[in-house]
């Protein structure tokens, strides 16, 4: 519990009930290896496409991401949606400078 900002009164803090499911350990170890084939695939991408993506898509996207644990569930990230060119150029050129640091 916390207390409220405007009082000496605790506020609840909402929480989401776990809902697990346990697998047999030959679903799991499957599971698991497919997880790692998909993941050693990911790779950091610096071209950007200019395919048109559907905002829905990009925003579940987003809401998945702001979804991974952390510390204290303060979410201590921003996500920014970048549809101009220039400016996706402009921050590829950017990340490679910085790497060069």
């Amino acid at each position: 519990m916390i207390k409220s900002s405007n009082s000496n009164s605790p506020a609840e803090i909402p929480s989401i009930p776990l809902d697990y499911q346990e697998y047999p350990v030959e679903e799991v170890q499957q599971r698991a290896l497919e997880y790692y084939e998909n993941m050693k695939r990911r790779r950091t991408v610096r071209d950007f496409s200019t395919r048109h993506v559907p905002l829905d898509i990009i925003e579940n996207c987003i809401r998945t991401a702001d979804t991974a644990p952390n510390g204290a569930n303060q979410h201590p990230w921003h996500f920014v949606v970048v549809s101009d060119q220039e400016i996706k150029s402009e921050i590829r050129q950017a990340a490679e400078k910085e790497e060069l640091l």
